[in-house]
C-alpha cells in the first residue's frame, strides 16, 4: 500500500501515478497526499470497470468518486469557466481544481504517452495554486510525472474548448472528521458491489467487439489489442492496489481474509492471462481456438469479479 505523506508535503513528493488512463484518480490521490490524508480509504473504494472509446478502463471519473463522505472534500462541476474565475478559485485556501485539458497542448507532456488522446480521451491536471505576480498556475500532472508551473494563457491553450475551462472544483470542509476504518471498509465494500452490478454488461460489450474481429485480423483489431494490453496492465495494478488497501485496513480476521486473498490472486492471474491471449493474437500467433479461449476467459473474469465483490459486500454488511 502506498503510505500517506506528511501534511504540507510538496506536490512533487506527493505524486501518485496509477497507470495509463487514470489521470482523474491519480490527481485525486496526489491531492490527498499533499493534504496529508491517509488515502487508503480511497483505494479501498476504487473498484470499477467500464468500456469507453474501445478501451477497457479500471478507473472512475469524478461523477463516481465520493470524496465528501471520506475526506470532507466537496466537488462541483463547472463548464466554460474563464481564466480569471479559475485563478480566483485556486487562489483561495482549501480550494483546488481538476482541469480538463488536451495533453498534446501541454508543453511538458511526454509524446510517447499521447496515444490515448487520438482515441478521444481528455486529460486531467490538478491546479493547486495561482501566483498573481506573474499569472502562473501551480500544476501537478501525475501521469506525466510533472509538478511545476504553467502560465495561465498557456494552460488555457490546452483547454479543449479554447475559450474557457471545464473543471471540477474541490473544496475542503473545515473541521471534518474522517470515518473510522471499519466504517470506511463497509462503505467501500457496498459501493464497489453496487458499481459492479452496473458494470456487468462491460464484458458483453468487449465480447461484441471481439466478434467483429473474428476471423480475419485487421489493423483496427491490432490497434484495439495494443490499446487494451496497456489498459489491462492498469486493471491488474488496480486490483492489486484495492486488495492491498483492504488488507491493510485489518478489519477481517485471518480465517476470513485468507480466502479473499486467494481469490484476488486468482483474479489477477486471470486478467494477466487475458492480456497474454490478446498479445498472442496481435502478434499473428493466431489459432482457431484462441477466440473461444478469450471468450471463456472474459466470462470467467465476470464471474470471479462478481463473486469477490459479493463476498466483500457481505463482510462489509456484517461490520457495518
Amino acid at each position: 500500500m502506498i503510505a500517506p505523506v506528511p501534511s504540507g508535503a510538496s506536490a512533487s513528493s506527493s505524486i501518485v501515478a496509477l497507470g495509463a488512463m487514470t489521470c482523474t484518480e491519480s490527481c485525486v490521490s496526489t491531492l490527498l497526499g499533499m493534504l496529508g490524508c491517509d488515502y487508503g480509504a480511497f483505494f479501498m473504494n476504487y473498484w470499477n470497470l467500464y468500456y469507453e472509446n474501445g478501451t477497457l478502463l479500471a478507473g472512475r471519473n469524478m461523477k463516481g468518486i465520493d470524496l465528501e463522505a471520506l475526506y470532507g472534500i466537496r466537488s462541483e462541476w463547472l463548464a466554460d469557466a474563464p481564466l480569471e474565475a479559475c485563478a480566483d478559485l485556486v487562489r483561495e485556501d482549501g480550494r483546488y481544481a481538476l482541469l480538463v485539458t488536451r495533453a498534446s497542448k501541454l508543453p511538458y507532456f511526454p509524446p510517447q504517452l499521447l496515444r490515448f488522446e487520438d482515441e478521444g480521451f481528455d486529460h486531467y491536471v490538478l491546479a493547486h495554486g495561482y501566483r498573481e505576480a506573474d499569472g502562473r498556475f501551480l500544476i501537478v500532472d501525475p501521469i506525466a510525472g510533472y509538478a511545476g508551473e504553467l502560465a495561465g494563457e498557456r494552460l488555457l491553450e490546452a483547454a479543449p474548448s479554447g475559450g474557457g475551462f471545464r473543471l471540477w472544483s474541490l473544496q475542503r470542509t473545515e473541521g471534518f472528521r474522517a470515518p473510522a476504518t471499519k466504517e470506511a471498509f463497509a462503505l467501500a465494500s457496498k459501493q464497489n458491489y453496487v458499481r459492479n452490478l452496473r458494470n456487468r454488461e462491460i464484458f458483453s460489450l468487449v465480447l461484441q467487439e471481439l466478434e467483429r474481429f473474428v476471423p480475419a485480423p485487421s489493423k483496427r483489431q491490432l490497434d484495439w489489442v495494443a490499446r487494451n494490453n496497456i489498459a489491462i496492465t492498469t486493471i491488474v495494478r488496480n486490483r492489486r492496489l484495492i486488495w492491498q488497501s483492504l488488507s491493510a485496513a485489518n478489519v477481517l480476521p485471518a480465517e476470513r481474509s485468507a480466502p479473499l486473498e486467494a481469490a484476488f490472486s486468482g483474479l489477477v492471474a486471470q486478467w494477466t492471462q487475458l492480456n497474454l491471449q490478446l498479445f498472442k493474437w496481435s502478434k499473428a500467433r493466431f489459432s482457431p481456438g484462441l477466440p473461444d479461449a478469450i471468450r471463456s476467459r472474459l466470462e470467467a473474469l465476470r464471474l470471479a469479479e462478481s463473486a469477490i465483490l459479493e463476498a466483500l459486500y457481505r463482510e462489509g454488511e456484517a461490520i457495518g
